[in-house]
């Protein structure tokens, strides 16, 4: 199972995006809230989810854990297929999405693409209470973590390309991640991991 791609954009449309991972260009169906955050040419990470059909694999990507968790829900639900889940997912957000649901606002969730009243009733019974804990207020805490771990991972492949080892780069990008009082920027870290790991 693929759990994410980590690569350069190539292209990048409103619904779907290419890839480049070690020289294989993957074609990705995304979310209108990680095209706003695609720059082409530039390095970035995608969770994904593939689906498997019978002559084809699709992959779906998203900016967060949070953003691919919702999706998993949705397409469970009797009639939303995931190009329909993905649509839902660009169109509101996971924790305004919860609150609908948990709310029971057929009207709003009517509103949605690809979503007549009936699959808006079902969304409710099938969901409502069990969005809450996952999605209510988490997903800026998990975007916080996951930036600070590219960072991180980006800190690393520097001190590697200068020639350090991994276990020395590793030690040294710890080390100088404590001295901080919040996230540092990439430029930031790798000037105090440069330090450290020069001793």
């Amino acid at each position: 199972m693929i759990e994410f791609l980590n690569g350069t954009v190539v292209e990048a449309q409103p619904t779907h995006a290419v890839i480049e991972c070690c020289g294989v260009g993957y074609a990705v169906n995304i979310t209108l809230s990680l095209y706003d955050n695609l720059q082409i040419g530039h390095n970035t990470r995608l969770f994904v989810r593939a689906i498997y059909r019978e002559q084809e694999q699709v992959l779906f990507g998203f900016g967060d854990r949070a953003e691919r968790e919702l999706f998993d829900r949705l397409i469970k639900v009797s009639g939303i297929g995931p190009r329909i889940a993905i649509g839902i997912v660009s169109g509101m957000s996971s924790s305004e999405l919860a609150n609908r649901i948990n709310s029971g606002d057929i009207a709003a969730l009517t509103k949605l693409p690809g979503i007549g009243r009936k699959t808006a009733e079902r969304m409710v019974l099938e969901l409502a209470g069990k969005l809450a804990l996952d999605f209510n207020g988490t997903n800026e805490s998990m975007k916080q973590e996951e930036s600070q771990n590219i960072i991180i991972e980006e800190t690393i492949s520097a001190l590697l390309s200068l020639g350090f080892s991994k276990i020395v780069a590793e030690k040294a990008t710890k080390a100088a991640l404590k001295t901080f009082d919040s996230s540092p920027s990439v430029e930031e870290l790798i000037k105090s991991s440069l330090r450290s790991a020069m001793g």
